[in-house]
């Protein structure tokens, strides 16, 4: 990952600024690409999958990490004092939270269904089902309104949109 991703104080200073990265969107819809495939592969590992299913939560808890460090303020910034579309922004991020959850839950179903050998195929096909309504919902509904962020103070400032700074 480039380091342009990274706040400028770094990944868990509060205080960092926030800025715009027009590779984020990229490097994170590819990032569920490969944590995809990686799923789809799990019932072809017998020996292995198990690793491969927390692997797999691992890797989904870093791309959560990083759009609650850098996506989610800079669109709570774009929507800052719309009550309406922050209260729905909420309800979109708590939505995500449930999916992310339920793709948790599929994974430990997977993992046992690789531990006793049995239905391995019908639980990986529900880890990747509930892996790609996470990702659809992200780049359908949040990735879009990071990027909009973006184009919107880009075309009225010629700037990069966002370099605020926590106190």
């Amino acid at each position: 990952m480039s380091a342009s991703l990274q706040t400028a104080g770094g990944w868990s200073d509060p205080r960092a600024a926030i800025l715009f990265d027009a590779d984020l969107v990229p490097y994170l819809m590819a990032q569920h690409a490969e944590l995809s495939s990686r799923v789809a592969a799990l019932d072809f590992q017998p020996g292995g999958g198990l690793q491969s299913v927390r692997g797999c939560a691992t890797q989904l808890a870093d791309l959560r990490r990083l759009e609650s460090l850098r996506l989610y303020p800079a669109v709570a910034h774009l929507i800052d004092g719309d009550t309406e579309a922050q209260r729905q922004f909420l309800q979109l991020r708590l939505a995500m939270l449930s999916l992310a959850r339920r793709f948790l839950r599929c994974c430990d179903d997977l993992a046992q269904a690789l531990a006793s050998g049995s239905a391995v195929s019908e639980a990986t096909d529900k880890a990747a089902g509930a892996l790609g309504e996470y990702r659809r919902r992200n780049e359908t509904e949040i990735y879009p309104l990071y990027e909009l962020m973006g184009r919107r103070h880009l075309t009225t400032t010629g700037t990069n949109p966002v370099a605020l700074t926590h106190a």
